[in-house]
């Protein structure tokens, strides 16, 4: 890992430069970056980026990046062959139709080119889209408040719309609350760059995903008790917020108070570092389809 106090001739002429200045803006200050292929070093790059009160990349975390990022390079090495393989099999196909997310690729214009089943579900369910007389694809009047018809419109139509925090993807997310509560449309969309695997892709096009809250998600209790250090009767919780239920429903199966329910709830708010329940959910679903994806590898 290379600390970024090591590119510029001092310190005040590495804040200085422009896009240093705009980090700073969004709460960021030093990088540390890595090359993991010396065959593709415009591709397998690697970057840490720090909060404003942390400073340079410390040798106890340099030390901890040189266990990793040998694996990462590793994985990074062996997915592109695996991709070439599911692409010629037939296999890719299957992995979309029967992903927990639905998934869409939408044409310039805002049509729909490729959907999974996923997809046509939540648009059947939840009336939050509607087509326009020229068939692209937009957000129902009932679905569009908040500003979020215009922001749909922007991502969808403009590439400046999208990655405006430096450290981000070039992805941002709509999030449509639902009927019950805690739970939530949460829609992502991207730019897809032009490819020639597919042909049917190019400049213009966009990914977009959806992820319904409402939804039981399959999930690996272990390994979120593990990596949020979470008591068992928070895994229990966990489980219970996982199959749909709401405060007023765990209380009852749980013969617990709705008052320690509701302080249950915050302290596991609290460890999953998740702002709200529609955020507490969003998480154990991404989490939950990292691990799902992982197992079936």
């Amino acid at each position: 890992m290379i600390s970024d106090i090591h590119l510029g001739s001092n310190v005040s002429a590495l804040l200085a430069q422009p896009n240093t200045a705009f980090m700073m803006k969004h709460g960021l200050k030093h990088r540390a970056g890595a090359l993991l292929n010396k065959d593709l070093v415009n591709v397998d790059r690697f970057a840490l980026q720090y909060s404003l009160d942390h400073g340079p990349i410390l040798d106890s975390e340099r030390r901890k990046a040189a266990l990793f990022l040998p694996h990462i390079a590793k994985v990074i090495g062996l997915s592109r062959p695996l991709k070439q393989q599911l692409l010629a099999s037939g296999i890719f196909e299957d992995l979309l139709q029967n992903a927990s997310q639905g998934i869409a690729v939408l044409s310039p214009r805002g049509t729909v080119v490729y959907a999974n089943a996923e997809f046509e579900r939540v648009v059947f369910e939840h009336p939050v889209f509607r087509k326009a007389a020229n068939g692209a694809l937009q957000l129902a009047d009932n679905a569009a408040q908040n500003g979020l018809a215009k922001r749909y419109r922007d991502l969808v139509s403009d590439d400046g719309g999208h990655g405006r925090f430096g450290a981000r993807a070039r992805k941002e997310a709509l999030v449509i609350e639902l009927a019950k509560p805690g739970t939530a449309l949460f829609i992502e969309i991207c730019p897809v760059e032009e490819s020639a695997r597919t042909g049917k892709l190019g400049a213009g096009c966009r990914l977009l995903t959806i992820i319904d809250t409402s939804r039981p998600v399959r999930h690996d209790t272990s390994r979120l008790k593990t990596f949020y250090q979470l008591s068992p009767t928070e895994c229990e919780i966990l489980e219970l917020v996982a199959l749909g239920h709401t405060n007023i429903e765990i209380s009852d199966i749980r013969s617990r108070s709705l008052d320690t329910v509701k302080t249950q709830m915050k302290t596991l708010l609290r460890k999953t570092n998740s702002a709200t329940r529609t955020d507490l959910v969003h998480m154990i679903h991404n989490l939950s389809s990292t691990i799902g994806y992982q197992a079936e590898r």
